[in-house]
């Protein structure tokens, strides 16, 4: 008879990574002073309401196209790309109210920020109290954008308003 053999079978590894042997550059001080410049020539603007239901960017079941509603989708239509999102979720105590008196389930969002000026100020001089669009058909038709441009206001400070809301309740 032949001795057990006492080493386990040994489980698939995954390939190692290769270091990355690029190291990050200091900035010059000219690249420093265009990065600080445009940081301080930024702004965001604010959506004052959201259209009812409608997501910032959701992915279908399929995971191969964005549903036709997505607000990231919406207002990249207009020659610019909206690179960063922010919507607030409505209170919970009024989708509690919503939901009893036999409303949708679906996730609301009730106000929505996004950034970089030259892009945020053209959607919002250009789509503030138009039609959302989409057709006669379209669940948004009849809905108005509501964009305001806030001047010399910066994504960090929204973030970090959040992060001090969230931080105060824990």
């Amino acid at each position: 008879m032949s001795a057990p053999s006492t080493q386990a079978a040994a489980a698939p590894t995954a390939p190692k990574k290769k270091k990355s042997s690029a190291k990050l550059k200091r900035l010059s001080g000219e690249a420093l002073a265009a990065y600080n410049a445009r940081i301080q020539n930024c702004g965001v603007c604010y959506i004052a309401r959201v259209p009812p239901y409608m997501k910032p960017s959701a992915r279908d079941r399929t995971k191969t196209c964005l549903w036709p509603w997505a607000l990231r989708k919406l207002l990249s239509g207009y020659g610019t790309e909206v690179l960063r999102i922010y919507l607030k979720q409505e209170d919970p105590a009024a989708r509690a109210r919503r939901i009893s008196g036999g409303g949708n389930r679906k996730r609301s969002f009730s106000e929505g920020w996004f950034a970089d000026k030259r892009r945020a100020l053209k959607l919002a001089n250009t789509l503030n109290n138009t039609l959302v669009g989409g057709g006669h058909r379209s669940f948004h038709a009849q809905d108005l954008w509501s964009i305001k441009y806030l001047h010399k206001f910066k994504w960090d400070s929204l973030t970090d308003a959040q992060a001090r809301n969230v931080a105060s309740v824990a």
